[in-house]
C-alpha cells in the first residue's frame, strides 16, 4: 500500500512538472505571437484612434438629427 501511495506522489510530481514546462512553453509561445502581431505599436495607435473618430462622428451626427 505504502508502494503505491509513493508511486502515486511521485507520479503527481512528474505531472506537476510537466505542467510547469508545458505553461512555460505557451507563455513563450504567445509572447512571440502577440509581437508578432503588434510590431508596429503606432499603428494600433492609429487605428484605435480612427475608431474613436468614428464614434465621435456617429454621436455628433446622432445629436444633430433630433
Amino acid at each position: 500500500m505504502e508502494a503505491k501511495v509513493d508511486d502515486s506522489k511521485t507520479d503527481l510530481k512528474r505531472d506537476m512538472a510537466d505542467l510547469k514546462t508545458d505553461m512555460a512553453d505557451l507563455k513563450t509561445y504567445l509572447t512571440n505571437f502577440l509581437q508578432e502581431i503588434l510590431t508596429n505599436g503606432e499603428k494600433v495607435v492609429k487605428e484605435t484612434h480612427d475608431v474613436n473618430k468614428i464614434n465621435v462622428n456617429h454621436d455628433s451626427i446622432d445629436s444633430n438629427v433630433g
